[in-house]
């Protein structure tokens, strides 16, 4: 796409990794790819289910989201940054089980937008949600705040 760099790519899978969120609620990339990214959450803690005892969509939207996050960020180059400025999610099924799986697969890449398709399954395969993520692409020197 934009001169995917595979030992960049896993760099960053290494940084986002080890996130103290993604840590925290048991979000592990394992696979990238240019404009890839497959995504595992351990759904072993019991904070993660509601009261119908399947896992919070709260939990389903953060997993789409660093899926995606990390699909776009595949395609961009050293000293790029990437933002999530629009996420949408689609519910198909109650998520049960010890992980579902996150695959994002990016769809069109521009200069400075990158749209992401996710789809999230369960550990029998079964489909749960699937969901899209916009992304703004800049300059790390662009999106640093100085007020």
């Amino acid at each position: 796409m934009n001169g995917y760099r595979p030992d960049w790519a896993e760099r960053e899978m290494l940084l986002m990794n080890d996130a103290p969120y993604a840590r925290h609620l048991g979000i592990r990339i394992t696979d990238v790819a240019e404009g890839y990214a497959k995504v595992i959450m351990s759904t072993i803690a019991p904070y993660f289910g509601n009261r119908f005892g399947i896992i919070h969509g709260g939990g389903i939207c953060s997993l789409i989201d660093v899926a995606a996050s990390m699909a776009v960020r595949s395609t961009v180059l050293p000293g790029q940054r990437t933002a999530t400025i629009g996420l949408s999610v689609d519910f198909m099924a109650g998520a049960k089980g010890k992980q579902v799986v996150a695959e994002g697969h990016v769809t069109r890449r521009g200069a400075t937008l990158g749209f992401v398709d996710v789809m999230v399954r369960d550990e029998d395969g079964t489909p749960v949600a699937k969901g899209g993520g916009t992304f703004m692409i800049f300059r790390m020197d662009e999106g640093t705040r100085t007020d």
